[in-house]
């Protein structure tokens, strides 16, 4: 029968587990989303979960009326950010809530704009059999109130094996998306405004081997195959930067004029290669800028009316060959 977004609230974010099918280990190497009604999807998240928590997310899911729960913060419940409700779940299971964070990674993404996206040649995303997919479905009802979302399909390309496994690293503050508690992300009534962060690369060399499955000894170098500005309705302009240990500014991306419904992957003719060596002190990094002609002041958050400042950049892994 579809789902009906929440009519009493302008956005809704709604997480549905979904069943790997694949019996074997194997490598994502391309991803197609399909929404089913495109008046109110705004955007789709695909997160793996760990075989060995899927059954935490599921229990999560069916207490939770309706199908799917809600999960503005990503694939994890809202109603854990209850106090209460976090300390009743961490009686069950101690240190509970960090042990599903940690459970979960960003497989891949749609947003407006986006079609079917292959990944680079001889690259892919590790999956296990038994994982979960917690699918985040971003919906706007107040666009098409009543509609439901229908046979939303994803679309898979998988390989057995690849010759440089790979990652979706996706950046922001997360600060930026509570601002209207923090002030971190503010936009004045009839003000531009602009907002930057960046990762440093060597930083992340723990996170990128647990991914990846390949030992923080044997990384080589990493291979940035892409970026990907995400904002809402108030963006103005954006960049994506690569600053190198040497200091010298790399711009991976330029968006001079935003459009909210035109939104991609955009992937390097070649992909920006940097030695392991060198990780430490390189930042990836990201600029938003923003345009308020309302009345109204803009914060940062998860609404289509408040802002979002992302980049999504596709990363391949070299490996040292193993020694004896």
């Amino acid at each position: 029968d579809g789902y009906l977004p929440d009519q009493s609230a302008s956005d809704e974010y709604r997480c549905f587990i979904v069943d790997w099918s694949a019996d074997e280990s194997g490598y994502v190497t391309g991803f197609r989303a399909v929404p089913g009604n495109r008046n109110v999807a705004h955007h789709v998240v695909v997160h793996a979960v760990d075989p060995a928590m899927v059954d935490r997310f599921r229990e999560l899911d069916a207490e939770e009326d309706g199908a799917g729960y809600r999960c503005f913060g990503g694939a994890l419940p809202d109603r854990l950010g209850d106090r209460a409700v976090r300390a009743a779940y961490e009686e069950r299971y101690p240190d509970g809530v960090r042990e599903l964070d940690r459970s979960n990674f960003w497989l891949a993404h749609w947003a407006p704009g986006m079609d079917g996206h292959v990944f680079p040649e001889g690259t892919g995303i590790r999956v296990e059999p038994g994982t979960g997919l917690v699918v985040q479905m971003h919906y706007y009802s107040s666009t098409a109130p009543g509609e439901k979302d229908v046979d939303t399909r994803l679309d898979f390309m998988v390989a057995e094996n690849v010759e440089r496994p790979a990652f979706h690293l996706a950046q922001t503050r997360g600060d930026w998306l509570a601002s209207k508690r923090s002030g971190t992300m503010v936009i004045p009534s009839g003000t531009k405004q602009t907002f930057e962060t960046a990762d440093d690369l060597g930083n992340l060399v723990g996170y990128i081997a647990y991914l990846t499955q390949v030992p923080q000894d044997r990384i080589q170098a990493l291979e940035i195959h892409s970026a990907n500005l995400h904002m809402h309705s108030f963006g103005h302009s954006g960049e994506i930067t690569l600053t190198h240990d040497t200091g010298r500014v790399e711009t991976l991306l330029s968006v001079p004029r935003w459009a909210l419904g035109w939104q991609r992957d955009f992937t390097f003719t070649a992909p920006k290669l940097i030695d392991r060596e060198a990780l430490e002190g390189t930042r990836l990094g990201v600029r938003c800028t923003f345009e308020n002609d309302t009345d109204d002041t803009v914060y940062g958050g998860y609404g289509s009316m408040e802002e979002m400042c992302f980049n999504f950049s596709y990363i391949a892994v070299q490996e040292a060959p193993a020694t004896d």
